[in-house]
């Protein structure tokens, strides 16, 4: 984040900002231990199944 570009910065501290404003501690909590029992179980945690794909698609989105 230091050596990015003040404009992507500040776009991610506004997303950033956002997700914070709409989520509670309770989604936040459930997302982690979801998370930690697809670990467990060996499995990929759903969080990073979605990035992965959001990464995926990022290309085809914003080119």
């Amino acid at each position: 984040a230091l050596e990015m570009p003040d404009e992507q910065r500040l776009l991610h501290v506004r997303r950033l900002r956002a997700s914070v404003r709409a989520e509670d501690l309770g989604w936040w909590l459930s997302r982690q231990l979801r998370d930690l029992a697809a670990v467990k179980s060996g499995g990929r945690p759903p969080s990073r199944q979605l990035r992965d794909t959001t990464r995926r698609f990022e290309p085809l989105l914003f080119s």
